[in-house]
């Protein structure tokens, strides 16, 4: 994910729950994903069709990076250095930074010329490309359950939710806000989205609201609380 250092608060907040309101419907694309004819990484696991199909498409550097069909902390930090020094190289400044939940996120300084966007994009091509995804796939959904599943079973585990709250549940909690394009992929928000307006957003049985902190935290990382190996 990239983000501009002039996102407002407002813009933040916003843009939160639109990656709430979208999971269902990304989640879904990368839980999906097939690798049917691609080269296979040396291990299998949840995800080992993910990283097939990543595996085809990908630059020489991010292949050698899934290739044993894992991506470690070390491997994802070295990708991260790789696009800060490629776009330092192009005349950008930028860093990662992390928030709250773990998730890295690309910070760009000022606004970029058409030519620095081109440069942009080759960067994280070349040198990121769906390594952070799958990273942060594996971290947040080793078993890589449907996503809703896996925010139900967060939900649980931290007693938002009683027992017995299902994906199925969340779906549709979620659906009335979910707007999609055909092909699956979330709708951007209009220009006056980030207007001062106030975003409605749906409750949990009990009356929780999905932008409730702890609750976003499941969204964000459905690991959370739990002890990984990563």
């Amino acid at each position: 994910m990239t983000i501009r250092n002039r996102t407002s608060a407002r813009a933040v907040h916003y843009a939160l729950f639109l990656v709430i309101a979208g999971a269902v419907a990304m989640g879904t694309l990368l839980a999906g994903c097939s690798g049917v004819g691609a080269p296979q990484p040396e291990t299998q696991s949840p995800w080992a069709e993910a990283f097939a199909e990543a595996m085809a498409t990908e630059s020489a550097f991010v292949r050698s990076v899934l290739a044993d069909g894992e991506v470690t902390a070390e491997e994802f930090g070295e990708a991260q250095s790789r696009v800060v020094q490629c776009l330092k190289d192009g005349g950008i400044s930028a860093n990662y930074r992390t928030d709250e939940w773990g998730q890295s996120l690309l910070t760009i300084t000022g606004t970029l010329s058409e030519e620095q966007r081109d440069v942009e994009l080759s960067c994280e091509e070349q040198w990121m490309g769906s390594i952070q995804s799958l990273y942060w796939g594996m971290l947040t959904n080793p078993q890589r359950l449907k996503p809703s599943d896996a925010v139900a079973a967060c939900l649980v585990r931290r007693g938002l939710v009683d027992e017995g709250f299902s994906g199925k549940d969340w779906d549709e909690i979620m659906a009335p806000f979910t707007v999609v394009h055909g092909d699956g992929a979330p709708e951007p928000p209009p220009d006056d989205a980030l207007s001062e307006s106030p975003i409605l957003a749906p409750a949990l049985p009990g009356g929780k609201s999905v932008d409730d902190h702890e609750v976003v935290g499941c969204v964000m990382n459905p690991q959370v609380g739990v002890e990984t190996s990563k």
